[in-house]
């Protein structure tokens, strides 16, 4: 990671600077020729009007009294000094009398000598083809009246040092250039390995590795940045850690909370299948409010321990109700153990049912051994209890309505016809004895032993024959 980042901050910095150092050789190139070329032009035409002068000077004395071979003697001596390309003399009459021109004159420097002024020197930058580009100087002799001066100036030579001039300071600007990229790459080197060094250090802060450390010793920007960093990762650390703590102290409680709740429902969930059916109890769990269904046949048994108020009047309360609680918790895991409904118990009285809420075939043979088993769970507690005790059992089989009635302390009960009946085979019964009805005899006459016990009147029914449950065949 560290190798791309100085590679790409080298890069860029690279890249600029290429650019700025182009710019900067583009221009300075430009103004330096142009400048350049300015200068040698105007020396150029000092040093030919200069020269000019001179040979026309020289040539004042010489025209007209002197042989030719003198005049060109003058003039060949100019063509020592740098930059004279050539240099001729022409009469009044416009006759080239010298001239340094080898082998022949060209045709193009006749030509001059119709822009002559007796007045002033001409000057005039001129082509000459095969010999290049010149600067002709034209200075007349006695104001024209000896003739004229041509000077030509070489301007290939102020090309010539231009182009030196330039190629010098492209390899200034080079060196310059290359000095600049090792400076650069020793600058960004000594940036980016801190930069480097943040970088990790941010990663690893965001990997929440909180006790990393950033070796920086500078005091520049990125020294400060470095131990500011530090201070808030101690910061941060010690937030996340209080904000931990109060984290795992918040679910502690709230799964505490949660636990105790759960407990508390499941409590209440029992208490509520102890005082229902579970069918009927998920019934009102789900929200339903009027809960009744009507039954074509159940067994429904009433029994009521003997003598239990005489027993009353001579025990006391509290040991009363521990007997009570020891006999119909018997007689609770025989409906549990048989899979009957127990519906209530109203004093010593003890209501049980078959057949509801969920229907079954055998409701009246699972309703006889639960009534056989009282009477031997009944005497079991008594040989224990040194106690006489006796119980009257009544059976009835018969269509019901069962359901939940009322708003607060539900009661799941039972109404109909066979219900009263089964209450009155208890109350009409003999103490140790099981009555059945008539109903519940002709289901169970098969299996169980009956001693018939003949017509007997029944309170607000009349007269029914009843039968007394023995024991199974």
């Amino acid at each position: 990671m560290g190798k791309i980042t100085m590679a790409t901050l080298f890069q860029k910095t690279l890249v600029a600077q290429i650019v700025l150092f182009g710019v900067v050789a583009l221009t300075t190139s430009a103004f330096s020729g142009w400048n350049l070329e300015r200068q040698l032009t105007e020396e150029y035409r000092s040093k030919g009007r200069a020269i000019a002068s001179s040979v026309a000077y020289s040539s004042e004395n010489l025209i007209g009294s002197s042989p030719a071979e003198t005049i060109q003697s003058v003039i060949d001596e100019f063509l020592e000094i740098r930059g004279v390309a050539y240099v001729f003399v022409a009469d009044v009459n416009r006759e080239i009398i010298a001239h340094t021109f080898v082998p022949q004159i060209p045709e193009k420097i006749r030509i001059l000598q119709e822009f002559h002024q007796p007045d002033k020197i001409i000057i005039r930058d001129i082509e000459i083809k095969a010999l290049g580009n010149f600067t002709n100087i034209s200075a007349p002799i006695l104001a024209g009246a000896g003739g004229y001066v041509h000077v030509g100036m070489d301007r290939g030579l102020i090309v010539e040092r231009i182009r030196r001039a330039i190629a010098i300071q492209i390899l200034l600007i080079s060196f310059l250039f290359l000095l600049g990229a090792i400076a650069t790459y020793l600058i960004v080197k000594k940036v980016s390995q801190p930069v480097e060094k943040l970088t990790q250090y941010a990663q690893k802060l965001a990997a929440r590795d909180f006790s990393a450390t950033v070796d920086i010793q500078s005091e520049d920007e990125i020294g400060l940045l470095a131990k500011t960093m530090e201070s808030m990762a101690t910061d941060i650390s010690s937030f996340v850690e209080r904000l931990e703590f109060a984290v795992s102290d918040a679910t502690s409680e709230l799964q505490q909370t949660l636990e105790a709740l759960s407990e508390e429902q499941e409590k209440s969930e029992r208490l509520l299948m102890n005082m229902l059916p579970r069918a009927i109890a998920s019934q009102l769990k789900e929200g339903q409010s009027n809960i009744a269904d009507g039954f074509a046949e159940v067994t429904i048994l009433f029994a009521d321990i003997v003598g239990f108020t005489k027993l009353s009047e001579r025990i006391a309360p509290a040991q009363l109700v521990r007997l009570l609680n020891e006999l119909f918790s018997a007689f609770d895991r025989l409906t549990e153990q048989h899979g009957l409904e127990k519906i209530k118990t109203i004093g010593d009285a003890y209501m049980v049912v078959g057949g509801i809420p969920i229907p079954r075939q055998d409701h009246a043979e699972a309703m006889a051994e639960m009534a056989l088993d009282m009477q031997r769970e009944l005497h079991r507690i008594s040989a224990e209890r040194g106690e006489d005790f006796n119980i009257r059992i009544g059976i009835n089989t018969g269509p019901v309505v069962a359901g939940v009635i009322g708003t607060k302390k539900f009661i799941y009960d039972l109404w109909g016809d066979a219900v009263n009946i089964a209450s009155r085979m208890e109350s009409h019964g003999v103490a140790g004895c099981i009555q059945v009805t008539d109903s519940t005899y002709k289901i169970l006459q098969d299996k169980y032993r009956f001693k018939e016990r003949g017509i007997i009147n029944i309170k607000g029914k009349g007269d029914m024959t009843t039968y007394w449950l023995l024991d199974r065949k």
